[in-house]
C-alpha cells in the first residue's frame, strides 16, 4: 500500500496543495509529471518535494557481511588506460558513485563518453552489453566524439580479438548507429530540471533495467 502524502515530512500547506489538486500519496507524486506551476508550488516547493521522496527512499538497513559480499562480487567497467584501471581498482565500478576530478579540458568528459562506449561492448569480447545514461548539466556532451570513440573501440576491439573486420562486431550489434541509440541523453540547465532529471531516470531504470 502506497504511504499517503499527508505522512510525508514537508510543509502541511505544500500537502494541503497536492491533496486538493488529487495526489494523495507517494505513488500520484511518483507518476505526477515534474510541472508543478497549474498546482500553486514554487521551484523551492518543487526541491522540497524530491529532497523528501529521495530521503524517504533512500534509507536501508545491511550487515557488514553483506557489505563485504558485494564488495567481493564487485563488477568494473574499463576505460581502456591500464594505468588508470589500476589506479582506481581495475575500473569504475559498477554499482558505486567515481567522482571525476580536475581542472577544465583534463578529460573529464571524454573519460563519462567512452564509458558509454564502452559499457556496450558485447559481453563475448568481455563487455556487459548494456545501456548508459548520460546526464549533461554543462553542454560539453558531443555526438560527433562518441562517434569518433565508437571508431576507434572497434579497431581496438578488431586487433584484441584476432576479428576480419567490422562486421564480427556489427553481427554482435555493436555499432556506431546502435551505440547512440543506446546512450540516453538528458540535458540539464538548472537544479530544478537536475531534480526532475532524477525522477525520470529512475522510471526510464524501471523499464530499461539493462541500463548502467
Amino acid at each position: 500500500m502506497s504511504r499517503h502524502i499527508t505522512s510525508l515530512p514537508i510543509a502541511n500547506n505544500l500537502k494541503t496543495k497536492l491533496v486538493k489538486n488529487g495526489v494523495e500519496s507517494v505513488n500520484d507524486l511518483k507518476n505526477l509529471k515534474p510541472i508543478f506551476e497549474d498546482f500553486g508550488i514554487s521551484k523551492s516547493e518543487v526541491m522540497e518535494i524530491y529532497e523528501t521522496m529521495n530521503i524517504q527512499h533512500s534509507s536501508k538497513i545491511t550487515s557488514v557481511y553483506e557489505l563485504l559480499q558485494n564488495e567481493e562480487r564487485a563488477d568494473f567497467i574499463s576505460t581502456f588506460s591500464p594505468g588508470f584501471d589500476n589506479i582506481i581498482g581495475g575500473g569504475v565500478p559498477i554499482g558505486k558513485i567515481t567522482e571525476l576530478c580536475g581542472a577544465a579540458g583534463s578529460g573529464k568528459t571524454q573519460v563519462c563518453m567512452q564509458l558509454c562506449v564502452n559499457v556496450q561492448i558485447p559481453k563475448i569480447f568481455g563487455g556487459k552489453n548494456s545501456k548508459a545514461i548520460f546526464i549533461d548539466t554543462e553542454g560539453s556532451f558531443s555526438s560527433n566524439r562518441v562517434i569518433e570513440i565508437v571508431k576507434s573501440t572497434e579497431i581496438l576491439l578488431i586487433e584484441k580479438f584476432n576479428l576480419s573486420n567490422r562486421e564480427d562486431l556489427i553481427k554482435n550489434n555493436f555499432s556506431v548507429e546502435k551505440v547512440l541509440e543506446n546512450i540516453f541523453y538528458y540535458r540539464c540547465s538548472d537544479h530544478i530540471q537536475l531534480l526532475a532529471c532524477f525522477n525520470n531516470v529512475r522510471i526510464l531504470i524501471e523499464k530499461e533495467p539493462n541500463v548502467f
